[in-house]
């Protein structure tokens, strides 16, 4: 796990807050360190009770419940030690998990730049860098995306692969039937499963800065049995360009 970029983002986002949009995207969309409930640290404050999230939970003199990640080995040795390796988690997927208790996120608690999110910024984070619900009324397919934008299919392809409930990937060029801006639709074609919303997330974040400008992004599940002509499933297998098609494993 090598995140040095975000660790470079973070500094430079310590230095220029108006890098924190960019800091956030790529702390969502990475891999980072957790420690596991039970965990004997040696941090900041007293270890909390069990807690349903699965994570350990610390808490600060001032009664504040917090839980520390991490975003490398090198960061979590200044807190632990022995060197524990840590449980691999995705960015989206800590905030996900402190959004649903009464907690805070505080990633690199003991390195020079740490990060302290409140639980109101974990909920607006979420809000904001999220995906955004479509309304079958307000979009439509007008195309193809010009220009193949080869990087947002590697970056969504590397996403796509780690949900194996994702068989297939689609990219047409849709507009908003109202004010008219471009978004680079995603259809996804699903097994019989249901979508990892988590990882749809972290792509979004992800492929954020590859997106041509004007243009937004968002993803859509295909329905293969909305038979309807205007329908964006429809239009989406009849008008988008098959990207990503799932290795099925033995």
């Amino acid at each position: 796990m090598d995140n040095a970029e975000l660790e470079k983002q973070i500094r430079l986002a310590m230095k220029d807050p108006s890098l924190d949009f960019q800091m956030i995207q790529m702390l969502l969309s990475s891999t980072l360190l957790a420690l596991c409930e039970g965990e004997d640290d040696e941090g900041e404050g007293d270890t909390g009770e069990d807690d349903p999230i699965g994570l350990s939970v610390h808490v600060l003199d001032d009664g504040t419940r917090y839980v520390p990640v991490f975003t490398s080995l090198k960061e979590m040795g200044l807190w632990d030690e022995e060197g524990d390796a840590g449980l691999p988690i995705d960015g989206w997927d800590v905030f996900s998990l402190v959004a649903e208790d009464d907690l805070e996120l505080v990633i690199n608690p003991l390195g020079k730049h740490p990060l302290h999110f409140s639980h109101e910024d974990v909920i607006n984070i979420l809000n904001d860098f999220g995906l955004t619900n479509i309304e079958e009324e307000s979009l439509k397919i007008v195309g193809v995306v010009e220009d193949d934008p080869v990087q947002i299919k590697n970056v969504l392809t590397e996403f796509f692969s780690k949900d194996q409930n994702i068989s297939q990937g689609f990219m047409a060029l849709a507009q908003d039937v109202q004010t008219e801006q471009k978004t680079i639709l995603v259809g996804i074609l699903p097994t019989e499963d249901e979508v990892d919303g988590g990882i749809l997330n972290m792509a979004l974040n992800a492929a954020f800065d590859e997106l041509p400008e004007g243009h937004d992004l968002n993803f859509m599940i295909i329905d293969v049995t909305d038979d309807a002509g205007e329908s964006l499933s429809q239009g989406m297998l009849r008008t988008g360009i098959k990207f990503y098609d799932k290795i099925w494993k033995a």
